[in-house]
């Protein structure tokens, strides 16, 4: 079975997702590197060479039929900034039909609707595009906002997985939620 193809760009009301580019360095370093974007999350800090050797990665991964992973470049449309990103990861075995999603948005773009509209995009195109049968999100157990935007989006939480990861010198723990295509087909019923 070959991977499904997903169409980019994708666009939102206020916002374009699509892939990464080499110039897209810069912006994606500045919002990487500032301590606010790794708060929640169980990575390093991040070097400029780090993100340079991951942007290669994403941009040489582009070019795989079989990819099953996408990490995408958020732009908002009325200035043509970069401001975020977006991701989106099949189960390898895709018989299955389901992937993780998740969205990251520069600090100074924070709490202005950015991550529920990105959520919503991705959820779209799992389940329009991608013909998904089951989407889900993780976030520490701190992050709140990511829980909000999940829960705006109509995920339901599933469970904690209690410190299930190791990073930083500590146990992470986190909140899963998801979504079913019949779910989101009622909720696109609701909104029609």
């Amino acid at each position: 079975m070959t991977a499904p193809k997903l169409r980019l760009p994708v666009e939102t009301q206020r916002l374009i997702i699509r892939e990464l580019a080499e110039d897209d360095l810069e912006a994606l370093y500045a919002w990487r590197r500032h301590p606010a974007y790794r708060r929640h999350l169980p990575m390093p800090r991040q070097t400029r060479a780090a993100v340079e050797a991951e942007l290669n990665a994403i941009l040489r991964d582009q070019a795989d039929y079989q990819r099953l992973r996408w990490l995408l470049g958020v732009v908002e449309q009325k200035t043509g900034r970069l401001l975020g990103e977006a991701i989106l990861k099949l189960a390898p075995a895709t018989r299955h039909r389901q992937a993780e999603i998740g969205w990251a948005v520069a600090e100074d773009a924070k709490n202005r609707g950015y991550g529920t509209e990105i959520g919503r995009a991705l959820l779209e195109a799992g389940f329009g595009q991608l013909k998904l049968h089951r989407v889900f999100a993780m976030c520490s157990t701190e992050n709140c906002a990511s829980r909000r935007v999940m829960e705006k989006l109509g995920m339901r939480e599933e469970g904690l997985f209690r410190e299930h990861f190791r990073a930083r010198e500590r146990w992470w723990s986190s909140h899963i939620y998801a979504m079913l295509e019949g779910e989101h087909r009622k909720r696109q019923g609701r909104s029609a």
